[in-house]
């Protein structure tokens, strides 16, 4: 009896470890598409639009402080490197999410769905129409133009790394556990590590909870899921709407 009792946990704990593997390595690939995507695509692209921004501007606005609190026109090394490792960090908790939802999206138009919803979602929480950004400095248009492209095309290309990490030959997949979680590294400043790991600890403890894993199976998930993001998505179309109203 005592021996069917420790096979019995030690099969528990097997499994566990084994599904808290599987989390790990996607929510992984997640983060290191996101990291890539938030560097490049949000960081270096969005210095050079708001470089754009600075140079379409009247000279009687240049050194004007922006939203952000930035000064109009003023370039440094420090506030550069800042500004895109701050937006890498923000970009690699977007993978993350990412990696929460792909299983929902459409496996073949992924990177192209996550990129509209992004485009749409970010969009929405970047652009707008009070303070001087997007009403006084530059062209408006090409203003809004250029953050609503680094928008979408950071979720695109976020899922687009991402997937080619859990493909059956990619990192994420062939990587040690150990080193599939090296990534989360990146999470340590301000210590936005501890809240992304309980939440994968908790992730795989209910997933491992029987009624749940039907759940989750069960056909209509996935329908439910997708109707929420289309309404989440539509719900920020109608707020960069009256951002484009406001604007005109």
């Amino acid at each position: 009896m005592v021996d069917e009792t420790s096979r019995r946990a030690v099969g528990a704990a097997s499994a566990w470890r084994a599904e808290a593997e599987g989390v790990l390595r996607v929510a992984s690939a997640g983060l290191v598409g996101g990291l890539g995507s938030g560097l490049l695509v949000a960081g270096v692209g969005g210095r050079i639009a708001m470089r754009v921004v600075a140079l379409q501007s009247a000279p009687a606005y240049q050194g004007l402080t922006t939203d952000d609190g930035a000064a109009t026109g003023e370039v440094t090394l420090f506030g550069t490197l800042g500004l895109i490792a701050f937006l890498g960090l923000i970009g690699g908790l977007g993978g993350i999410a990412y990696a929460g939802v792909r299983a929902v999206l459409p496996e073949r138009r992924r990177p192209l769905v996550w990129g509209a919803v992004t485009g749409l979602v970010v969009g929405s929480m970047v652009i707008h129409a009070d303070g001087v950004d997007y009403a006084v400095l530059g062209s408006r248009w090409v203003s809004v133009a250029m953050f609503g492209a680094i928008s979408a095309g950071y979720g695109a290309v976020a899922a687009h790394l991402a997937e080619r990490l859990l493909r059956p030959e990619g990192w994420a997949r062939r990587t040690t556990p150990g080193r599939a979680g090296l990534p989360f590294a990146s999470l340590l400043p301000g210590l936005t590590v501890v809240p992304v790991a309980i939440a994968l600890v908790v992730i795989t403890t209910l997933r491992r909870v029987a009624p749940l894993r039907r759940l989750a199976s069960a056909p209509v998930v996935i329908p439910v899921a997708r109707l929420a993001l289309v309404v989440g998505a539509g719900a920020a179309l109608l707020d960069l709407a009256r951002t484009a109203s406001d604007l005109a």
